[in-house]
């Protein structure tokens, strides 16, 4: 193997990625990282250091990624981490992986939120907890609970905890609301699961490695949405704020369960695409 430079790494890399369902795009970015991840280097290195001649060691590693990867295996399960809002993760297969889309909750509550001390969030269905601890990270002393109905989800939690070295956050167990006993939250947010049971997009081969719990829903993908909407408004303060993540087509349902449950200030956000995926909405009762 001596001899292969990053120039021709990279190209061996794109053709075994040609093999699976990726946009030109995705090969693009998922080129890189794999190349920063082996290689432990930034993209800027990258592109400074085409002809460069990297290991025996590292074009092993490269190539025993590929060969996961070209099964369909997430890169994110791979590497036991995956970034959002700018900070890397550890998740596994128990945890559903984090996404781009979800980033437009921190999005919401930063912009209405970012220099209030002490707000009391609750986080439901946390999965590797990256909301949560996004958050904790960029507010101020925040009190912020998180909760997800599975343990090994929790472990990774916790994983994530010791990681940033946070200890403003109380990790619970829990079916949605199951053994939540506080009732004064400010925030409650949630990334829950809204996938019709039939949606074409679950025969997709990489979604066998996400849990299908933290996935699929009833009810056309809004049966959780409406319990958590409807339980939201015991737990919240007077004024209290509720923002959720749903499907690019369910706003319309969602707001209607809001309107139903007599909340206000009922809002649908777009997101980098502009598509509404999230709603958000206050109770006053």
């Amino acid at each position: 193997m001596n001899g292969i430079t990053i120039v021709d790494i990279q190209k061996k890399i794109a053709d075994s990625l040609k093999k699976i369902d990726l946009t030109d795009r995705e090969i693009q970015i998922e080129k890189n990282l794999i190349i920063e991840n082996t290689l432990s280097i930034s993209l800027k290195e990258v592109l400074l250091n085409q002809d460069k001649k990297i290991s025996d060691n590292q074009v092993r590693n490269i190539y025993g990624i590929l060969e996961r990867r070209i099964k369909h295996e997430p890169l994110a399960h791979i590497f036991g981490e995956w970034s959002f809002y700018g900070r890397l993760f550890y998740v596994n297969k128990h945890t559903l992986i984090p996404r781009p889309d979800t980033e437009l909750i921190i999005d919401i509550v930063l912009n209405s939120y970012k220099n209030q001390r002490g707000l009391k969030i609750l986080d439901l269905g946390t999965g590797s907890g990256v909301i949560g601890i996004t958050l904790a990270l960029e507010l101020i002393e925040p009190d912020i609970t998180i909760c997800d109905i599975c343990p090994d989800a929790l472990k990774i939690v916790s994983q994530n905890l010791q990681r940033f070295n946070i200890n403003n956050i109380k990790s619970i167990q829990s079916n949605w609301f199951q053994n939540i006993f506080q009732k004064d939250f400010d925030l409650i947010l949630s990334n829950p699961p809204y996938i019709d049971e039939n949606d074409i997009h679950l025969t997709q081969p990489s979604i066998i490695y996400e849990p299908k719990k933290a996935l699929v829903s009833k009810n056309k993908g809004l049966a959780d949405i409406a319990v958590i909407i409807s339980q939201s408004k015991k737990y919240l303060k007077k004024g209290g704020h509720i923002i959720i993540e749903h499907g690019f087509d369910q706003a319309n349902q969602i707001q209607n369960f809001f309107l139903t449950d007599q909340y206000d200030n009922i809002f649908s956000h777009q997101d980098i695409n502009g598509k509404l995926r999230c709603t958000s909405a206050t109770y006053n009762n």
